[in-house]
């Protein structure tokens, strides 16, 4: 994952986080630097709430999603019911030993 924002580098703060890189554009705007990037190569991804910029990575190939979108991405997948009462057709027990037993085919 890449965030690109306006201005010059600040030397004092890392350029990457993790899987987070940091990009600064320089003397550009942070959207001409997205959009030259984003016409490079394919398989971009670009977060955005801006339309402009949204229709330009777009108009190169990119899929765009808002923030809100991302959010609603990187949200859990909601979980059984508090109190809810496991599938009875499941027996866990029978699965992990099944899973558990030796394969050698020998």
């Amino acid at each position: 994952m890449v965030v690109v924002f306006d201005g010059e580098e600040d030397p004092r703060l890392a350029v990457d986080y993790g899987g987070l890189r940091v990009r600064y554009s320089g003397t550009q705007s942070a959207d001409q630097t997205i959009l030259q990037q984003v016409g490079r190569g394919a398989g971009w991804t670009v977060v955005t709430n801006d339309r402009a910029l949204q229709q330009g990575c777009r108009h190169r190939g990119a899929q765009v999603l808002t923030v809100t979108e991302l959010a609603d991405r990187l949200r859990p997948a909601p979980g059984p019911e508090p109190g809810a009462e496991a599938d009875p057709r499941v027996d866990l027990d029978d699965w992990e030993s099944f899973f558990s037993r030796d394969r050698d085919p020998s």
